[in-house]
C-alpha cells in the first residue's frame, strides 16, 4: 500500500503504485474526546456516503518495516480513531477509503488510479481528498501533483459536495495548488499544515511506535483534529 512521506525526514520516503478501496457502514453519532470534540449531528441533505481519497493519513494496510500493524489511517491507535472514521461516525454515513498515494509523485500510475476511484463517487457523495505530502521536491514533481491532482478532481467532483485538505506537513508551494485546484473545482479547502506542530498537540506524548515514519502521522489527537475540520466544511460548504 503506498504510504505518506512526512515532511523530514525524506529518507522514510517509499511508495508502491497501487491502490486499495474499502467500503464500511458508517454507524452513529458522537463526540470523541481525545481532542477537539466532534459536532454529534446527523448527515446533511442528500448526502448518502462518505469517500475519503487519500495517502497513508487516510489509510494504510500493515507493513512490517515499518511496525505498523494497523489496517486504518496509519498512527491512529485504532480503526474508529482516524480521520476518515470519526468523520463518517459523526456524520452517521457510509464510508469508502480509498488510497491513492501512488499518484502522488508517479503519473504512469493516474489513469488507472483516477478511473477507479471516480467510479466509487454517487451523486450523493461528500467527498474528501487528502493528498499532496508524497509530492516531490522541485518544478517538475509540483508540475507532475498538479496535473495528476487536476485530473483526480476532474474525476470525483461529481458529487453532492468536494473538500480538499492542506498538506499535513506542510508544503506551501503543494497547498497552493491543492488550494486553486480546490477551488476551481467548486470545492472547500481545508488547511490542516497547522496540527502537526501545534502546541496543544498531544500525540508525542502518547505514543505508542517505535519506527519515526509511523510517529510523525498523526494520532488520535491530530487525527480527531482533522476530522473537527472536515466535518465542519462538509456541514458548510
Amino acid at each position: 500500500m503506498p504510504r505518506t512521506r512526512p515532511h523530514t525526514p525524506r529518507r522514510y520516503a517509499k511508495l508502491a503504485a497501487c491502490s486499495a478501496l474499502v467500503f464500511l457502514n458508517g454507524c452513529g453519532s458522537g463526540i470523541h474526546a481525545s481532542g477537539p470534540a466532534l459536532l454529534a449531528t446527523t448527515a446533511p441533505t442528500g448526502v448518502l456516503r462518505l469517500v475519503t481519497i487519500g495517502n497513508s493519513i487516510t489509510w494504510h494496510s500493515p507493513e512490517n518495516d515499518v511496525s505498523w500493524s494497523g489496517d486504518w489511517g496509519m498512527a491512529a491507535s485504532n480503526i474508529n480513531a482516524d480521520y476518515a472514521h470519526l468523520t463518517a461516525t459523526s456524520l452517521s454515513l457510509p464510508l469508502v477509503r480509498v488510497n491513492v498515494a501512488a499518484l502522488e509523485s508517479d503519473p504512469t500510475t493516474v489513469d488507472a488510479l483516477t478511473a477507479q476511484t471516480a467510479a466509487l463517487i454517487t451523486p450523493g457523495s461528500a467527498v474528501v481528498v487528502e493528498l499532496g505530502d508524497n509530492a516531490k521536491p522541485g518544478s517538475n514533481g509540483r508540475a507532475n501533483f498538479q496535473a495528476a491532482y487536476h485530473q483526480l478532481l476532474d474525476a470525483v467532483a461529481t458529487g453532492k459536495s468536494l473538500a480538499c485538505t492542506s498538506t499535513y506537513w506542510g508544503e506551501s508551494s503543494i497547498d497552493a495548488i491543492i488550494q486553486a485546484e480546490c477551488i476551481l473545482h467548486h470545492g472547500s479547502y481545508i488547511y490542516i499544515g497547522d496540527i502537526y506542530g501545534s502546541p496543544i498537540n498531544t500525540d508525542s506524548s502518547t505514543n505508542t511506535f517505535s519506527n519515526p515514519f509511523v510517529i510523525m502521522h498523526p494520532h488520535d489527537w491530530g487525527m480527531n483534529a482533522i476530522a473537527v475540520r472536515v466535518q465542519q466544511h462538509i456541514l458548510q460548504p
